[in-house]
Formats: C-alpha cells, sequence, structure tokens
C-alpha cells in the first residue's frame, strides 16, 4: 500500500513539473514574441520615416 501511494505522489510530482515547464515555455514565448514585435514595430516606423 505504502507503494502505491508513493507511486501515486511521484506521478503528481511529475505532472506538475511538466506544468511548470509547460508554464515557463509559454513565458519565454509570450516575452519573445513581445520583443519581436516591438523590434518590428521599431523597424517599421523607421522605414516610414525614410520613406517621407
Amino acid at each position: 500500500m505504502r507503494y502505491h501511494n508513493l507511486v501515486l505522489i511521484l506521478k503528481l510530482l511529475f505532472k506538475i513539473l511538466k506544468l511548470k515547464h509547460f508554464l515557463i515555455f509559454c513565458l519565454f514565448f509570450f516575452l519573445y514574441s513581445l520583443i519581436i514585435s516591438n523590434y518590428f514595430f521599431f523597424f517599421f516606423n523607421n522605414i516610414k520615416i525614410k520613406l517621407k
């Protein structure tokens, strides 16, 4: 019985870890897309200024 409980706890921990990694990945992806969009915005503004 104890062994079974240990396995359940390990499975739960594994799920939490996977979720944590997933959340971290989402956060990084969000930050990365923000940086890229800002960069492109800046880039396009420069082009507009040059075209004028």
